[in-house]
């Protein structure tokens, strides 16, 4: 008996032992994994701060012994910007060290958040936060100082306004000769009439929306804007929207604020660029007027194809601009351009 109780407390000394070792060995093996923690990345500047664009320059001083998958910096105009907000990936490199990234499309005299962020196998993580404002729109407008004028053959004198580079007509034309002093004929159905230029007015209350012309009058080699103007190119238009911030924001820049004219809703409608774009609609190629109150749409010079020609358009309910080919058969507003 007392030599089967000497085995079992034999074999349960050997089995503790075998069982510390193990946990010595475990011990001395996790010992030798080094340890894994976040990176250490900071938002370091905001330089070159214009109306819609900024440029940020961040680092990466310490990747916390885990390899770095993406950097970039993300913003927002909330306080505190996430991943899920807007995003700029600068790359995929396992780098150490700083980066710069250009930030663009910006909203002007807006304020924005941005911060510096990195992918590691520990997750995602964020630099320190810092804040910026856009410039305002520099132009300031002032109807006695930066309003000029420009008489048409006909007499009817315009507001004139430079954007920019460029200087717009601030009214609809409103001209019934050519240049060289043809009359452009006044007819009812020419939205059936092809290759041919026409013009076509309406009786609006209090109000002038300029006459309607169809693209082959402002198109017409007589040419149907005052001397030292014309109709203005798609690529004139992109350059006037592209200084007014881009095609989401400068709608509103261009429209007349309020909704005197602009019906139920004038989104956006600041009319800080001077333009004093009305919504005066226009006229199809079945005879009738439409969306006047809720779309301004003007003639380009440029052809798209044979039947189709480029406009510009505003909406009351947007405050981007759009762009693109419709008939040249139908009756649009004429905004000239300086030479």
């Amino acid at each position: 008996m007392k030599k089967k109780c000497f085995v079992f407390w034999l074999l349960l000394l050997i089995v503790v032992a075998v069982v510390s070792c193990k946990k010595e060995d475990t011990k001395e093996v996790d010992e030798d994994i080094p340890s894994v923690s976040a990176p250490t990345i900071t938002t370091d500047t905001i330089t070159n701060i214009t109306l819609n664009t900024a440029i940020v320059s961040c680092s990466i001083t310490n990747n916390g012994g885990s390899k770095i998958i993406e950097r970039g910096i993300v913003w927002s105009i909330n306080f505190t910007p996430m991943f899920s907000d807007n995003v700029l990936i600068y790359d995929y490199n396992d780098i150490i060290g700083s980066y710069c990234m250009t930030i663009n499309d910006l909203i002007c005299n807006s304020t924005y958040y941005v911060r510096a962020y990195t992918k590691t196998d520990v997750g995602i993580t964020y630099g320190n936060t810092l804040t910026f404002n856009t410039k305002p729109n520099s132009i300031i407008f002032n109807s006695d100082l930066l309003y000029g004028t420009v008489t048409d053959i006909d007499g009817n004198e315009y507001k004139t306004i430079t954007i920019g580079t460029q200087t717009w007509m601030a009214e609809n034309l409103e001209v019934k000769r050519f240049r060289n002093g043809d009359s452009i004929p006044y007819n009812i159905n020419f939205g059936i009439v092809n290759s041919a230029s026409y013009y076509i007015h309406y009786n609006y209350p209090n109000v002038s929306y300029g006459l309607y012309y169809n693209w082959w009058a402002a198109h017409d080699e007589r040419n149907i804007a005052p001397e030292g103007w014309h109709v203005p190119t798609i690529e004139e238009v992109n350059i006037l929207i592209e200084f007014l911030g881009g095609n989401e924001f400068s709608g509103g820049k261009l429209k007349e604020s309020g909704t005197n004219h602009w019906l139920y809703i004038n989104a956006n409608g600041t009319n800080e660029s001077g333009f004093t774009a009305l919504p005066g609609g226009g006229f199809n190629s079945t005879g009738s007027f439409q969306y006047i109150g809720e779309t301004g749409l003007w003639w380009c010079s440029t052809e798209y194809t044979s039947s189709d020609a480029y406009i510009f358009i505003l909406y009351n309910e947007l405050g981007s601009i759009n762009t693109g080919p419709i008939h040249k058969e139908k009756g649009y507003s004429i905004r000239c351009i300086m030479d």
